[in-house]
């Protein structure tokens, strides 16, 4: 049991590396927190734990799921950070796309597909849910 978690939580660091790897090589600035510390409106604890990105200057949050928490839970922190001016995207396991397209479906926010191609983080282009 502890060997898988500690795989989940190392996916997910790599996804985070990733994308801040993305905004370095655009030499924009980001830093990494947690949802819970962004968003303005009560959460559930699983939601305020899940890692995110922030690039403040040009106001974009980015959420990175795993494949824990319920799709449907993340939607009222999309609304509260777009109704604050963000732009938000929700980086979700490509298997889990469907999944977000359906429970988000609406929503003000981008969907875009992340998987593991060996030991590479690999991301698809952004779509609308």
């Amino acid at each position: 049991m502890a060997m898988a978690i500690q795989t989940v939580l190392h996916t997910v660091d790599r996804v985070v590396e990733g994308v801040m790897a993305a905004y370095a090589g655009r030499q924009d600035r980001a830093i990494t927190t947690l949802l819970g510390e962004v968003c303005d409106r009560r959460l559930s604890a699983e939601v305020s734990e899940i890692p995110c990105t922030v690039a403040g200057a040009q106001r974009i949050v980015e959420i990175v799921v795993d494949a824990e928490p319920d799709c449907d839970l993340l939607a009222p922190a999309v609304w509260a950070l777009a109704e604050r001016g963000w732009q938000v995207v929700a980086l979700v396991p490509l298997e889990r796309l469907g999944e977000a397209h359906g429970a988000l479906r609406g929503s003000p926010c981008l969907l875009q597909p992340w998987w593991l191609d060996a030991d590479t983080v690999r991301f698809g282009r952004s779509e609308t849910p």
